[in-house]
């Protein structure tokens, strides 16, 4: 039987014990269980157990913003959706998911969180997403399995890459939730058409330094929200000096959303 948990740690704490856990869990991974229940929903985690299923709610601040926007009738897309975390969680709440992970490992283990939670409204989808269709390497992150990124360095593996405007080709996106290490920019080039049209609430995370990395100005990417008549609200503030290379997390509400 997988070890359970609920409730929910302060979204600071877990921001800032999720890196270290999976730190230990590199050189102790023995440890680490094969699957989790999490508030009654299954996930098989990768050996590192990279998102701390086991020791920490994760990212409980995203989380309750999906339990509070995403309703029966809600279209959502999960931009870096890893093993399924927040796929899955919205699944139960939404009317379609559509789930976007490139690296192969990661894809698996989505799929088969998937099916053993019954997410039959859910699309995975084994891509990227950017400016533009095409490939890219992803490099891998050994020590996490959730900071693989595009814009880092080291061992990599080829992925392909889409846009979502290009796969959804008009259709309504009520909910987008983005984590993808730093091509956030991209991704954004990539689904303007999308925001214009439907004004999708959207939650990102945003790392300066990393976002510059793949070419992005981090001013245009706020300057596009702005201009849609966004809101832009921190959530889970990081705790310490903050500098380019710290980790935020923004919730972009359009005005019809703002309650």
């Amino acid at each position: 039987m997988p070890p359970s948990h609920s409730g929910v740690l302060d979204s600071r704490r877990s921001l800032s014990f999720r890196g270290g856990v999976a730190l230990i869990n590199k050189y102790f991974h023995s440890n680490a269980p094969q699957s989790v229940v999490v508030n009654g929903l299954t996930y098989y985690l990768d050996p590192l157990d990279s998102l701390a299923l086991s020791y920490l709610t994760y990212e409980p601040e995203i989380t309750e913003l999906i339990d509070k926007y995403v309703t029966s009738g809600s279209i959502v897309v999960d931009v870096g959706a890893n093993i399924g975390y927040h796929t899955v969680f919205a699944s139960k709440r939404a009317k379609k998911v559509v789930a976007f992970e490139p690296e192969p490992n990661n894809y698996a283990l989505l799929k088969k969180n998937i099916e053993a939670n019954s997410c039959e409204n859910v699309t995975a989808v084994n891509s990227g997403l950017s400016e533009a269709a095409g490939t890219a390497n992803l490099h891998l992150c050994e020590s996490n399995t959730g900071s693989h990124s595009m814009v880092s360095d080291g061992k990599a593996v080829p992925i392909s890459l889409t846009t979502l405007d290009d796969y959804l080709h008009g259709e309504r996106v009520d909910f987008i939730k983005m984590d993808i290490e730093g091509a956030e920019g991209l991704a954004l080039k990539g689904m303007l058409k999308t925001l214009e049209k439907w004004r999708p609430i959207v939650v990102s995370e945003f790392r300066p330094a990393n976002i510059k990395k793949s070419g992005i100005d981090p001013e245009w990417f706020f300057k596009v929200f702005n201009d849609l008549g966004y809101s832009i609200k921190e959530i889970g503030v990081p705790i310490g000096k903050i500098t380019d290379d710290t980790t935020h997390n923004y919730l972009f509400l359009p005005p019809q959303a703002r309650v």
